[in-house]
């Protein structure tokens, strides 16, 4: 394996870094929020985190290392359940609006997956912001506890989030004015065959290959590689089933949208963004880029951005999308 970003897949098997730790994390996760709007304009909104078991079991296996190592290493982290921290999801609610508030959470612990579903509510989804770049939608999983006083920029924050005009009346009327959304990058608006060569993808497993798939499998083989994985085939045993969705869902009996995503009955929930990984590593230049050094937590209009055009990444392109219901 030659790549930066392909040896920072293995590292976490070697090393006790927190960063890779986070890396890792962040692969096998569903993480969804739906928001909630009532005729009055009030509403909750539910989020749903659940990390795969071979999440859960390779954090397992890399605490174990970081206790087994010595040094005070112990000390240096926060042993707090990653999987479910109430106090940390509490303060989630501030990344969704000012007078966004913490209704309730629980705990998933279910066949070796673990994570939460939370509850939020809000007075005014004026105030709201559904954001892109939030943590709260980002699936990373810290184990340093934030800086004190540490918050986040509204003013920057909307740049990359979904806001709110709400007008209540008999019929209601629900404004969604989305991020501006890049351009498609000329790489990835190529034609597909151009954009979809395997050029530089290696199908052939090096001696480093092998090696590094050897230490994760002497750690517990929590992924159940064979020792034979490639690049990509490792990388598609860490991102696999990895998804991220946003959506909106009004209260109504006679709904009428101009969303371009519309599900539910009478059609009252829309997509605004869902990037469903097992697709996105279809797509031979997305996979590449993976290898790269690219993570699903970043720069989500970024990565938008330099992959072709594919069911597996979609995001509400209008500008504003009008939602009526009564």
């Amino acid at each position: 394996m030659n790549t930066m970003g392909a040896r920072s897949l293995f590292c976490v098997a070697v090393g006790i870094s927190a960063v890779a730790l986070s890396l890792l994390l962040s692969g096998c996760i569903k993480s969804k929020v739906v928001m909630k709007v009532k005729k009055d304009g009030s509403g909750d909104i539910v989020v749903t985190n659940i990390f795969s078991k071979e999440s859960v079991a390779m954090y397992d296996i890399q605490m174990k290392q970081i206790r087994e190592s010595g040094g005070g290493a112990e000390e240096k982290i926060t042993m707090k359940d990653p999987f479910y921290d109430e106090e940390r999801i509490r303060k989630d609610a501030k990344k969704f609006g000012p007078d966004v508030q913490f209704v309730k959470a629980i705990e998933y612990d279910k066949d070796g997956c673990r994570g939460y579903i939370a509850q939020y509510s809000f007075p005014d989804v004026n105030k709201v912001n559904l954001g892109l770049k939030n943590k709260a939608f980002e699936p990373e999983m810290p184990i340093a506890p934030e800086p004190e006083g540490a918050e986040l920029d509204q003013a920057d924050k909307a740049k990359d989030s979904f806001i709110f005009k709400f007008e209540k009346g008999d019929t209601s009327k629900l404004k969604i004015i989305a991020p501006p959304i890049p351009e498609k990058k000329a790489e990835a608006t190529a034609p597909a065959e151009k954009a979809e060569a395997k050029a530089d993808v290696p199908e052939v497993q090096t001696p480093e290959d092998k090696a590094q798939a050897q230490q994760l499998m002497a750690n517990g083989n929590p992924l159940g590689l064979t020792g034979n994985e490639t690049q990509e085939q490792f990388a598609r045993k860490m991102f696999s089933g990895m998804r991220i969705t946003v959506s909106v869902e009004v209260e109504g009996t006679d709904v009428k949208s101009n969303a371009t995503y519309k599900t539910g009955d009478k059609s009252s929930r829309c997509t605004l963004f869902d990037m469903d990984m097992d697709r996105l590593m279809e797509i031979p230049s997305f996979m590449k880029k993976m290898m790269g050094g690219a993570g699903p937590g970043e720069e989500l209009l970024q990565i938008y951005s330099s992959v072709p055009e594919n069911p597996g990444f979609i995001i509400e392109k209008n500008k504003e999308t009008v939602v009526e219901f009564k």
